[in-house]
């Protein structure tokens, strides 16, 4: 057995506007995927979404939700 530490910060950012810059000769950058609420806890529910920090920050997101209302 192995163990590890890892922190990772969270950030929301509301209202954006793209401004998308320049690209460096190297560098790739796909198209995002947009997707609904529902189609994010559908895709954390067939596996399609699997790694820990995004279920990690979608439950803080849920919690942020629950708050605002």
């Amino acid at each position: 057995p192995g163990w590890g530490e890892e922190y990772i910060d969270f950030f929301l950012a509301t209202d954006l506007t793209a401004s998308p810059l320049p690209q460096d000769e190297d560098e790739y950058l796909s198209e995002p995927i947009r997707l609904t609420l529902d189609e994010v806890y559908a895709a954390v529910d067939d596996g399609r979404i699997e790694d820990a920090k995004t279920v990690a920050a979608l439950t803080y997101y849920q919690r942020h939700l629950a708050r605002s209302k």
